[in-house]
């Protein structure tokens, strides 16, 4: 069995993901949902987009950590903690921190630069140091600059990576992954997801992105054991019935907002049903059935997916200088756009050739693979 973790198609649906996820926040910040309704809708995908790049980027980390997992233990008989723990420090951190040092200490002096007034972030540092953003978010406040608003899914992430290495190594029977996620939807379906009292907690919440994330896990899992059965399932499905099956399930995610309605049930059943799809997705480009997924996706967007990490950390800052300067530059709609996805390459490249880079090889003296 190959040893290799890479999938091309995979870069570029981590880059579409991060484009998601750039473009809600630009809606939400420059397009008027009253002015400019269609446009809104179509580039925040109905509302959902942000919740939607988010989920994405989980499912995948699932996949592609686990499946990693899987490949170390079978090779070395044993999962390596400490080097596994180090490759995530050396991928997350560096990019992370940088994030963190824009976020509570240049913006605020350039806040009281250019206003000569005192900043007064909601923000706890603390909880950003621990890796445990997502729960400032619940316990005390959404914080005041957008820049500290998307490190969350992050330290959701690095919460996952603390233990799921542990799990492997201790439960080492393959179908522990089947009845771990079991478990968790259980738990949340009748605990978190009846219980939450309002929509920041249920979205910034440790439990659903765990269950997405296990989701993108057990996809893992019956690709590394059961690969056979997997392609032979794939090959049944026919083009049409496929087509019908992306088209219902896109519908139910775009539409989440209008079918729950705010009860809890509903968007427990949500969850479950869009982690479903984001992995059946993910299985149906990395077994490559479908003879249009085997199509090379174009350069450009391989690129976008190798620094995906930095357009998702990095793209509220071009966002918040054009908020920040807005009262004394005033500019069209679609300049800011152009501005903001701009500034978000340039960023996101020089991020990932300047600072991830070195890290990257660093990291790949600690690859056991």
């Amino acid at each position: 069995m190959s040893s290799k973790v890479y999938y091309k198609n995979l870069d570029a649906l981590r880059a579409i993901a991060a484009l998601i996820v750039v473009f809600y926040h630009i809606c939400i910040r420059f397009i008027s949902p009253v002015n400019n309704p269609h446009l809104f809708k179509i580039l925040s995908l109905n509302n959902n987009g942000g919740w939607i790049g988010v989920y994405l980027f989980f499912a995948l980390s699932g996949f592609l950590i686990t499946k990693l997992l899987f490949l170390e233990y079978e090779q070395h008989n044993k999962i390596s903690l400490y080097n596994f723990y180090l490759r995530r420090i050396l991928r997350i951190w560096p990019l992370y921190f940088l994030s963190l040092f824009i976020g509570f200490k240049l913006y605020p002096v350039l806040v009281e630069f250019v206003y000569n007034k005192t900043y007064v972030e909601t923000a706890n540092f603390w909880y950003y140091l621990f890796f445990v953003a997502n729960f400032d978010h619940i316990l005390n406040a959404i914080p005041t600059i957008p820049i500290l608003g998307v490190q969350w899914s992050v330290c959701i992430e690095e919460q996952f990576y603390l233990f799921w290495p542990l799990v492997i190594v201790l439960f080492r029977k393959k179908y522990f992954l089947a009845v771990f996620s079991i478990a968790l939807f259980l738990f949340y379906f009748f605990s978190s997801g009846l219980s939450y009292s309002n929509i920041i907690t249920a979205y910034y919440s440790t439990i659903p992105a765990f269950i997405c994330i296990s989701f993108g896990a057990i996809g893992a899992y019956l690709f590394h054991f059961h690969k056979n059965g997997l392609i032979s399932f794939f090959k049944k499905i026919k083009v049409f019935p496929k087509s019908g099956f992306y088209f219902l399930g896109g519908s139910l995610i775009l539409f989440k907002h209008e079918l729950s309605d705010g009860n809890k049930l509903v968007e427990a059943a949500h969850l479950i049903i869009s982690s479903s799809i984001f992995t059946f997705f993910i299985l149906d480009l990395v077994l490559k059935i479908n003879p249009l997924l085997r199509i090379h996706p174009p350069k450009f967007f391989i690129f976008l997916g190798k620094i995906s990490y930095g357009i998702y950390l990095l793209h509220m800052v071009p966002i918040v200088l054009i908020m920040t300067f807005k009262p004394i530059i005033n500019l069209p709609v679609y300049v800011n756009i152009l501005i903001v996805l701009a500034t978000t390459s340039i960023f996101a490249t020089t991020s990932y050739y300047l600072l991830e880079k070195p890290f990257l090889r660093l990291k790949k003296k600690y690859s056991v693979l």
